[in-house]
């Protein structure tokens, strides 16, 4: 029968399933398990629950008995289910058994039947005569001349030939003929051998004239076939097989002659295509043996029509793998389609043999979820009814399913980085676009590189007049984001875009557990974080994964196309990163697609300032809120001079002191930028604070990185 499977999982782990999760598991369980055993009951397969035959399964309907054949695709009908196996009542008659002399001279006319014990025959009283239906002995049957015994071989001893005549002669165990053929070899495709007088290196040659196979020096066969080395008309030297011949290039002479390069030059310039072909060839001998090689004739780039398409290069030369490999036409990938994807998904197919990595969708067509193959085997003749459930997995014939996001999907793109891979593909290079961040499924790190990525868009954009992203939605492409090989930041580009001097993050950064990340849906890593972040904090971890903070300059370029004088809705701290709006429902975005730029949060900057002499008044130099020390409060200079409390560099409720990294020599200030949730028409693309310290620890302080570019712009 079909195998039988546990859909409702028990998580009897720690922290797994509640009693009620484990009631309504049992209660969810326990009609498929009375469907099961109704249908194994009546051979029946419908209900919710199917159970689906396997070869050789045998099965009892409407009186008539089934077997399942071999290829599992139909019932095989034997005979009613009946008494005497489904023959008439009356097929049979008396049966008796002895030896021949004893069978009665007439049977009636019921079929009688009698076994002749002696002989091993077995006879009907059929037609009014005893007929043979069943014998031991292959005499008996028609034709039996014809059939091969034992008798008709010839099998050697192990090392031994086959001598016995008429005889056929199995291969050994080495698949080798043992046996020993004398003379004339018969003939090749249909064509007489005619062997004279073998001789060490003759080889076997047809010649048309005679219509014959026979042996010849390897000079006549080669005759008129030689080998001619020449230098313009001048013949060099001449191989034609016979004997051994020796040619000398004439490298020194060359070398000594001091027009010898000149002519060669001046020769070699006569083809006007040579210098052009003789480059190509060095370039593809270059990306074969060197091992990062990495070229293209420009940049990857979206296609602004469809928004989900991204356009190669028109010429590629990448080493993949320690070979190299080329394209000379652009290719677009468009990642609404699955040619475009690592996965090269399919729709189902019943009774299908299916590999292990092999991804379908359903019949019904694309939803948010893909099928990734993970047990080999063929499919089912019904159509499968896919799970919903991300990494559940399903039972398809012999075939084992597991679910998986459909990147096709706008849904499942939203702010998510991808790679583009250079993958071999035989002989020819094949691009493919893939979530995963190491090596793509369906291909292995000798077989696939990672030549290039891009972010997608978190939220729609909306209709913005003058924005360069109006119109976009949620899943299409960040023109800015593209990246490659050579076209990319010094740290890592999840989650960054280009602003035309530097790659920047998209969002504010978030703490992972071990490092600051530009991520949708991350929580913004502040004052009041579960890791808590002062301006002198976030310069130290950005540095980490070999990042800075923005600095102003660089803010109020790429802040351009983000709202302005507004704040984000709600005027309260949205906690995660992405897809905000503002308090008039405009999309809180720059034109290049970095998010939160103004009216959520202050941006530290790497902009610093000191005041090495200002009034005593408190309000001249606040030191924020949170800093706690001998001297609670409000922060100020009195004169010019060592700050002994080091409270401009340091935070105790951050750092475990303000005196564990040294003093400042005047209080030192670090710009914020952009403006918060309660300020209102005070947040802009311009909007700056200069009066908090560096060391500040203020729940509405963030931070933006940014990194600098590790290759050249080409």
């Amino acid at each position: 029968m079909a195998k039988l499977t546990e859909k409702n999982i028990l998580d009897y782990r720690i922290g797994g399933d509640t009693l009620n999760d484990f009631a309504l598991k049992y209660m969810a369980e326990i009609p498929r398990i009375y469907q099961f055993l109704n249908n194994i009951r009546t051979h029946d397969s419908v209900g919710t629950e199917q159970i689906e035959p396997e070869p050789y399964q045998i099965k009892v309907e409407d009186d008539k008995f089934y077997v399942r054949n071999k290829t599992n695709d139909a019932w095989l009908y034997l005979f009613d289910a009946a008494k005497n196996g489904g023959m008439r009542s009356d097929s049979f008659g008396k049966q008796s058994a002895g030896n021949i002399s004893s069978r009665p001279q007439v049977g009636n006319t019921s079929g009688d039947v009698y076994w002749d014990t002696d002989n091993g025959r077995v006879y009907m009283w059929q037609s009014d005569a005893w007929h043979l239906i069943l014998s031991l002995h292959i005499d008996d049957l028609i034709g039996h001349d014809d059939v091969l015994t034992k008798s008709d071989l010839s099998v050697p001893e192990t090392g031994a030939l086959a001598t016995a005549p008429n005889k056929l002669v199995p291969l050994n165990a080495n698949g080798v003929l043992p046996v020993n053929v004398s003379g004339n070899a018969g003939q090749l495709a249909g064509v007489n051998v005619q062997i004279n007088k073998l001789q060490d290196g003759q080889v076997l040659t047809f010649r048309t004239a005679s219509n014959v196979w026979r042996n010849e020096d390897k000079g006549v066969v080669g005759a008129g076939k030689a080998l001619a080395i020449k230098d313009g008309d001048t013949l060099l030297a001449e191989f034609s097989g016979d004997e051994a011949v020796e040619f000398d290039t004439g490298r020194t002479a060359h070398e000594n002659d001091e027009n010898a390069h000149a002519k060669a030059f001046a020769k070699h310039n006569t083809s006007a295509d040579a210098h052009a072909n003789i480059f190509e060839k060095v370039q593809s001998i270059a990306a074969a043996h060197m091992y990062n090689f990495y070229y293209r004739s420009g940049q990857f780039h979206t296609d602004a029509a469809t928004r989900t398409a991204l356009v190669s290069p028109t010429y590629i030369l990448v080493n993949v793998g320690g070979n190299g490999y080329e394209s000379k036409a652009a290719i677009t990938l468009d990642i609404s389609k699955d040619a475009a994807w690592d996965t090269a998904a399919q729709e189902w197919q019943a009774s299908h043999a299916y590999a292990v990595g092999d991804v379908v969708y359903p019949t019904s067509g694309h939803t948010t979820y893909y099928y990734r193959c993970i047990t080999a085997g063929t499919s089912s003749t019904l159509t499968p009814s896919f799970p919903t459930t991300l990494g559940s997995t399903y039972n398809d014939g012999n075939v084992v399913w597991e679910c998986q996001l459909d990147y096709t999907q706008a849904v499942n793109r939203k702010g998510k980085d991808y790679y583009v891979y250079a993958c071999a593909d035989g002989d020819a290079l094949k691009l493919v676009v893939s979530p995963n961040s190491t090596v793509p499924t369906k291909y292995t790190a000798d077989s696939s590189r990672k030549i290039g990525g891009f972010h997608c868009l978190c939220a729609d954009v909306g209709t913005i007049s003058g924005h360069a992203l109006s119109g976009y939605v949620a899943g299409d492409i960040l023109p800015a984001s593209v990246w490659d090989l050579k076209f990319r930041a010094t740290s890592e580009n999840e989650g960054m875009v280009w602003d035309g001097s530097q790659w920047v993050d998209i969002y504010l950064d978030s703490w992972n557990g071990s490092s600051l990340v530009s991520a949708y849906g991350g929580v913004v890593a502040d004052g009041d974080s579960t890791k808590p972040f002062h301006g002198e904090l976030f310069v130290e971890e950005f540095a980490k994964v070999k990042k800075h903070l923005i600095s102003r300059d660089q803010y109020v370029a790429f802040a351009k196309g983000s709202n302005e004088k507004t704040n984000i809705k709600g005027s309260a701290d949205a906690n995660t990163t992405g897809g905000h709006v503002d308090t008039a429902g405009r999309r809180m975005i720059s034109n290049i697609g970095c998010e939160d730029c103004c009216g959520w949060m202050w941006q530290w900057t790497s902009d610093i300032s000191g005041h090495p002499n200002v009034s005593t008044s408190n309000s001249d130099m606040p030191g924020g809120g949170g800093q706690t020390s001998s001297s609670e409060g409000d922060h100020w200079l009195n004169g010019y001079g060592w700050q002994n409390d080091g409270r401009s560099v340091a935070n105790i409720n951050i750092d475990g002191s303000t005196n564990i990294y040294g003093h400042s020599y005047g209080a030192l200030s670090r710009a914020i930028i952009g403006g918060r949730w309660g300020d209102g028409s005070s947040c802009g693309s311009r909007s700056v604070a200069l009066a908090d310290l560096s060391s500040s620890r203020d729940g509405g302080f963030a931070g933006r990185g940014a990194s600098e570019p590790r290759a050249a712009i080409l």
